[in-house]
C-alpha cells in the first residue's frame, strides 16, 4: 500500500529544474526503511559538500553509500533515472488528492506524479 511519497524539493526533478513540475513518487510502506536510509545519506552528503570536504575519505564513503542506496531504490522501481539522484527529496504522507494539496500549500511546486508512476 502506498502510504508515503517522495517529493522533489530542489534539483533536476524539482519544479524549475529540468521541467516545469516537481516529481511526486509514491512508494509502498514496506520500503519505508530503505527510503529513510537514502534520505539520511542524501543529507549527510549534502552537509559534507556544504563544508567543501570533497577530497576526504569520509565524503567518498558518504557518496558511495548515497549512490548505493539510490541504485537499490532504482532497482525497486521507486527511482527511474539518473536525474532522480540529482534531486533533493523530502518524504510526505501519500493519499489520493495529495498532489493537489502539495500544489496548493508548497511554494516550491507545481507538482505532478513522476512520469514512470503514471
Amino acid at each position: 500500500m502506498k502510504e508515503f511519497c517522495l517529493i522533489a524539493r530542489s534539483g533536476d526533478c524539482a519544479a524549475g529544474g529540468l521541467g516545469k513540475h516537481g516529481d511526486v513518487i509514491p512508494f509502498d510502506s514496506k520500503h519505508k526503511e530503505i527510503v529513510a536510509k537514502f534520505l539520511k545519506a542524501q543529507y549527510a552528503l549534502k552537509v559534507a559538500y556544504g563544508f567543501m570536504d570533497y577530497e576526504k575519505s569520509t565524503t567518498r564513503k558518504k557518496s558511495s553509500v548515497f549512490y548505493g542506496l539510490f541504485g537499490d531504490l532504482k532497482d525497486l522501481g521507486i527511482f527511474d533515472h539518473k536525474w532522480h539522484a540529482r534531486t533533493e527529496w523530502d518524504v510526505e504522507p501519500y493519499s489520493d488528492g495529495c498532489v493537489k494539496w502539495f500544489n496548493d500549500d508548497y511554494d516550491y511546486g507545481p507538482f505532478k506524479l513522476a512520469d514512470h508512476i503514471q
